[in-house]
């Protein structure tokens, strides 16, 4: 049984004939190896593969950054190139790829880079969605919008925890104080504050309501 279907989009043969037969050999079964924009494009349309190992420079004009642009986000990229220009690892970046292999690369690298691929796709089909372009994952406490990660601190995440598993519910301050810090810490009020401030404004379109001499509130929406 197959591990997964991978399209192979490449501009190099030789390099794509050798990466089709570690994939065999690793049990993943190739869709396709193609080397353009255009080529790559339908065979996503007719495939559906489960990830993509796509070079950066394509045939043609338009290059495999702007494929990944393209296409629907969730489906996992891992970047194959032999540049190092910072200008194209910045634009490759706003991508949100799940890894990068630099040619030359080993068998083993593209078996690593390839399971850190598949896995994120799984984490991003279990998550639920909560209003305003954010999803959770209730497994891992992590979030997301629009399908790209929000790094959060471990007091952030359990912050964010608190409010998510409450539900549209008021939620007291010192409940809030001791989840995080414990029953016996001396936590001033402006810890809480702060904390507040900082998921704030990494959750910028989640709206965390203060209610006065009371508590807080995330108002999750209900789609």
């Amino acid at each position: 049984m197959s591990k997964g279907k991978i399209l192979i989009v490449e501009d190099w043969a030789i390099t794509a004939l050798e990466i089709e037969r570690s994939l065999a050999k690793m049990g993943y079964e190739v869709t396709e190896i193609t080397n353009s924009y255009e080529s790559a494009l339908k065979s996503i349309e007719k495939e559906k593969p489960d990830a993509i190992l796509l070079d950066i420079g394509l045939k043609g004009k338009k290059d495999g950054i702007e494929l990944a642009q393209k296409i629907d986000a969730s489906i996992p990229i891992v970047y194959l190139t032999s540049s190092q220009d910072e200008e194209t690892m910045i634009r490759a970046a706003y991508t949100n790829p799940s890894a990068y292999l630099s040619k030359p690369f080993r068998r083993e690298e593209l078996r690593s880079n390839l399971l850190i691929a598949l896995n994120k796709a799984h984490t991003q089909n279990n998550l639920e969605a909560i209003g305003y372009g954010y999803s959770y994952d209730y497994t891992t406490k992590n979030i997301y919008h629009d399908t790209k990660p929000i790094y959060l601190s471990a007091n952030e995440k359990l912050l964010l925890q608190i409010f998510v598993e409450s539900k549209n519910k008021i939620i007291p301050a010192d409940i809030i104080k001791e989840r995080i810090w414990g029953v016996d810490a001396v936590i001033a009020e402006n810890s809480l504050r702060t904390l507040l401030y900082r998921l704030r404004n990494k959750l910028e379109h989640l709206p965390i309501e203060t209610i006065p001499s009371f508590g807080y509130k995330l108002y999750i929406k209900e789609e």
